[in-house]
C-alpha cells in the first residue's frame, strides 16, 4: 500500500483547523482527484502491458483506492489486494516488491511445461532465479509525487500564507 501524508508546522495545522471548511474541502477534492487519477493510470498501464503481462486481469482487477479524512488529515490510498496463486504465492506482492530465488512445484498438474533451447521440456519442480520489483504501484506514485504535493499546497495556500477563506 502506498499513501501520501501532508505534514506541516503546528502553526499551519492550527490554522487549517481554525479555517476548516472551504480549505479542507479544497484539499480533500485534490487528494480525491489525485487518488482516482493514480488508480486509473496504474490500471491503464497494467492493461497495456507496460509493467508485466496480466492476461486474466487478475492484478488489474485487484487494484483498489480510497480516501480517508479526519479533522487533522486527509489521506489517499492506492494499492492491490493479494492475488494468491494455488501454490500460496502472493502474485501482487511478488510483482510489486520482487522475489528471491525460489522453487516452483507443479501443484494441480503432473508437470510444468516450458520451452528451453527450442525444445518443450517437462519438469515437476524448477528453480526460479527470482525477479526484480516491477513497482507497478509505487513507481507511478513516485512519478507524480511532486505534482501531487504542489496541488495540495496550492489548495492550502490561503492557510499557509496566513490569509482567510472568508
Amino acid at each position: 500500500m502506498t499513501s501520501v501524508d501532508l505534514a506541516g508546522s503546528n502553526e499551519v495545522i492550527l490554522r487549517l483547523k481554525a479555517m476548516g471548511g472551504e480549505v479542507q474541502r479544497s484539499i480533500a477534492r485534490v487528494v480525491g482527484e489525485e487518488t482516482v487519477s493514480l488508480h486509473s493510470d496504474i490500471r491503464d498501464r497494467i492493461g497495456a502491458g507496460e509493467f508485466f503481462k496480466d492476461p486474466n486481469d487478475r492484478v488489474r482487477n485487484a487494484l483498489w483506492s480510497r480516501v480517508e479524512a479526519d479533522p487533522t488529515s486527509i489521506t489517499g490510498f492506492v494499492g492491490a489486494k493479494p492475488v494468491v496463486l494455488p501454490s500460496g504465492f502472493n502474485l501482487t506482492a511478488g510483482l510489486e516488491h520482487g522475489t528471491a530465488p525460489h522453487d516452483i512445484v507443479a501443484v494441480k498438474v503432473k508437470a510444468l511445461a516450458f520451452m528451453l533451447g527450442g525444445a518443450l521440456v517437462f519438469r515437476r519442480r524448477v528453480r526460479h532465479p527470482g525477479t526484480s520489483p516491477y513497482r507497478f504501484v509505487t513507481g507511478p506514485f513516485e512519478e507524480r509525487r511532486e505534482r501531487i504535493r504542489a496541488r495540495i499546497e496550492a489548495a492550502a495556500d490561503p492557510v499557509i500564507q496566513g490569509g482567510t477563506t472568508a
